[in-house]
């Protein structure tokens, strides 16, 4: 059941017919993880964790860097950090309530980890990644979804 905080900080998303109390009590007993924290990864992490999921995986090995900047904003003023890590503590500045599991490692040492969500959403920038990735979801039955923004 939603307190009095919760169905004030998610009452914008609690109005819309499709999600409603049901729905925002379905998110905030999920578990979900982030491949890749960088251009797509890094906007997908700032969304889930405003819309108030329970748990967030983020996997990422990359560490910030200057170029990232224009487009990875939740990793301002955190050159140098691992993106795991910067995502961290962005998320929490944001929403205390989510907890986050940092994983700042290459997609190949990821496997048991999958196991642990009910989602895994998929923001890296190669093929080999995405069907590697893939291949886990499906011998751990997890849901997956993946994400692609190259070019224009």
């Amino acid at each position: 059941m939603l307190n009095r905080i919760q169905m004030e900080r998610y009452s914008r998303q609690i109005k819309i017919p499709e999600v409603g109390v049901e729905g925002q009590e379905k998110l905030l007993k999920s578990k979900v993880l982030v491949i890749g924290a960088g251009g797509l990864g890094s906007s997908a992490i700032q969304f889930l964790a405003a819309a108030g999921i329970s748990r967030l995986g983020v996997v990422d090995y990359d560490r910030v860097d200057t170029s990232n900047l224009q487009r990875q904003t939740i990793h301002a003023g955190k050159v140098g950090l691992n993106k795991a890590v910067s995502a961290k503590i962005f998320v929490k500045d944001l929403n205390e309530d989510v907890k986050v599991d940092v994983y700042p490692k290459r997609i190949e040492e990821i496997p048991e980890i999958i196991k642990k969500y009910d989602i895994v959403l998929d923001c890296t920038d190669n093929l080999k990644s995405k069907f590697f990735i893939n291949d886990l979801c499906v011998r751990y039955s997890t849901p997956y979804v993946h994400a692609s923004a190259v070019g224009f």
